[in-house]
């Protein structure tokens, strides 16, 4: 039960740790609310002797009872906090153990300092009350107190000498000791129940300052114990959050919700979520409704402030009239533009993350529980609340489609990520764009399953589609025309592979053709030969051959139809897609070189108009191109040519 102190030949200090076995107790339960007034009385022990043996008298609504109480060496936590120089122990619990951790301490006087514990069964709380022993001296008195007797022993040593207690005397004398560590057994704790450490803390006769530095713990009624020694005490907390040596399933359960709404991070809150939707008591749906209440509020405000912010990033990026007035594609310039862009995606990016996977898993378990729904009333009115939610969540997650609620703007948007080739901002745009369209009409679990496979798809296409289309134009914007080549070469291709396979199906269909006519052939030899029937011969001309001729045409015309339809998703609509595409690279192309002329003559002509007139420096113009522009003969100067 104690801390030995025992010195080595070096001098130096070792502690010696002994386990404090929880005290096992008899507990008298009221059912009625007791207001004890404590006040001790002197009686006789068992032997007829005067002792520290005392009594309460503890008056209840309908009796008294009287509580006997033992003082020992037991202490308040006011005395504690004194010789431990202001400071007060932590608590740690590992492997069925209490760790108590007292900080550096004085040691005038106090030869120790003990623990001692007993568990309460009804409520499985360990209450600790802590004890020292005063050195022995003329002082010594069976009758006083361990802080009366510890005053008396400073006055002995001290000879009133105001010095003697100041730090640095006592530091440099030995008169402090280091910090130590006490252990407590918790074997008689039931570790399946909540169980809370709890100070009990001596009736002081000395004023020690605040007692309960942690408040007062609320014990909810009168405790009785068999070991006297623990009665006509002050319960206090031991810090200033619940020091728990055990947990129930449902404690550590609503302490992570408490800690995941404080963190206020919806990922965690839905994890959360996750895990208590699969517990059925009671109380788990009570906890259960609060974090989806604050999950509904956090979703809620975040969207509310994200939507704000995006549609306020697509009118300062979209030009005012004034803008386009003066040639501007844009209402900001390039640097503040790429700041915008950056939060556009930046807010994308986190309804994609955050936003969406939270609503998705809503929506999962609010489509489940729609399809296990009954037919009766009650089934109706949940039907009701779930399918109301699920619109809800399907308007919230359309919000963030830009493309549908604010088409024009939007495309101003995509337009500047194009421009400048952000690459890293658009795909987490276009993500963002793809799942709100797919996920903002979500009617059961299948169209969750449908959704989850088409943005899987779609998202996939972004890399090698769209994103690699803005990379050749920032080259071609840039003077390369490598992109623009290697578009005419693909063009091209397709246009051979689209020759191949019509060639391919002419010659299919034409081996039918002569197919069909060799039949033909070798049925009207075979029935209108030398000393064939007559009769039969007349059926297979006049009657077969049409039939089998008329059903033919259908399906040639039936699998030319097909093939048309056919060929045009394979080719001709993708033709013309990567002819738009080649005439887009083309006029940007045009373009760079214009600039690049304009550029490199901006010393020679003042004006647009200057330019495409030649005025003010046409001599130089014309013989540099071998043009003149006086010339009625109107022919594009080579460094017009697009290829």
């Amino acid at each position: 039960m104690l801390v030995n102190e025992s010195r080595s030949k070096e001098g130096v200090t070792k502690w010696e740790y002994a386990l404090i076995p929880a005290k096992s107790l008899v507990l008298l339960l009221f059912s009625y609310s007791i207001i004890a007034k404590v006040v001790f009385i002197n009686n006789e022990s068992k032997n007829g002797q005067k002792g520290n043996l005392g009594g309460v008298r503890t008056e209840g609504a309908k009796q008294s009872k009287e509580i006997e109480c033992a003082r020992d060496n037991g202490i308040s936590y006011g005395f504690l906090k004194n010789i431990l120089m202001q400071a007060t122990p932590s608590y740690t619990v590992n492997d069925k153990k209490l760790i108590i951790k007292l900080p550096s301490r004085v040691n005038l006087c106090i030869e120790n300092i003990e623990a001692e514990a007993v568990v309460d069964p009804a409520s499985n709380n360990l209450f600790l009350k802590y004890k020292t022993r005063v050195k022995k001296g003329s002082y010594s008195n069976k009758g006083y107190s361990q802080e009366r007797e510890f005053e008396l022993c400073l006055k002995e040593i001290s000879k009133d000498d105001e010095d003697y207690f100041k730090y640095e005397n006592m530091f440099k004398n030995g008169h402090i000791s280091p910090p130590e560590n006490l252990i407590v057994d918790l074997d008689d704790v039931d570790k399946g129940r909540n169980s809370k450490l709890i100070i009990a803390s001596t009736n002081k006769d000395l004023e020690y300052g605040e007692d309960a530095p942690f408040g007062v713990e609320d014990t909810q009624g009168g405790l009785v114990f068999s070991d006297e020694r623990f009665n006509c005490m002050n319960f206090l907390k031991a810090e200033e959050s619940p020091v728990m040596l055990a947990r129930s399933r449902f404690y550590i359960e609503k302490e992570e919700a408490i800690a995941v709404c404080q963190e206020r991070d919806l990922v965690s809150i839905n994890e959360k979520i996750k895990v208590l939707r699969a517990k059925t008591s009671g109380n788990y749906n009570d906890l259960l409704r609060v974090l989806e209440g604050v999950q509904k509020t956090m979703v809620d405000e975040k969207v509310r402030d994200m939507i704000a912010k995006i549609e306020k990033i697509e009118r300062d990026i979209s030009p005012s009239v004034s803008d386009v007035k003066n040639g501007d594609k844009f209402g900001v310039g390039k640097k503040r533009r790429k700041e915008l862009l950056k939060q556009y995606a930046e807010e994308m990016d986190y309804f994609s993350k955050d936003i969406l996977p939270v609503l998705k898993s809503e929506l999962d378990y609010l489509t489940k529980e729609l399809e296990e729904l009954g037919e009766s009333n009650d089934s109706e009115r949940k039907r009701s609340r779930i399918e109301e939610r699920i619109e809800e969540i399907n308007d919230t997650i359309s919000l963030f489609n830009r493309q549908a609620e604010n088409s024009s703007e939007y495309k101003r948007v995509i337009a500047a990520l194009r421009e400048d080739n952000y690459q890293r901002f658009g795909k987490k745009v276009l993500a963002a764009i793809i799942a709100a369209q797919e996920y903002s009409s979500i009617d059961s679990t299948s169209d969750l399953v449908n959704a989850s496979s088409k943005v899987k798809r779609r998202v996939s296409k972004i890399e090698y589609t769209v994103l690699s289309d803005w990379q050749d134009e920032a080259l071609i914007r840039a003077g390369d025309n490598t992109p623009l080549l290697k578009k005419k070469k693909q063009i091209q291709i397709l246009k051979s592979k689209a020759n191949m396979d019509k060639k391919r199906f002419a010659q299919k269909m034409s081996a039918y053709d002569k197919y069909m006519q060799e039949y033909a052939k070798e049925l009207v030899s075979s029935y209108c030969s030398s000393g064939s029937n007559y009769q039969d011969c007349l059926s297979v001309r006049n009657n077969y051959l049409p039939q089998m001729y008329n059903q033919y045409s259908n399906w040639k015309s039936s699998a030319t139809s097909n093939y048309a339809e056919q060929f045009k998703k394979n080719f001709s609509n993708l033709y013309q897609s990567e002819q738009n595409t080649l005439n887009r690279y083309n006029g940007l192309y045009s373009q760079y070189k214009l600039d690049n002329y304009k550029r490199s003559h901006e010393d020679r002509f003042s004006s647009d108009f200057d330019l495409w007139t030649g005025l003010g420096s046409t001599q130089e113009y014309s013989s540099q191109f071998n043009f003149n522009f006086l010339n009625d003969n109107w022919n594009t100067p080579s460094a017009f040519s697009l290829f």
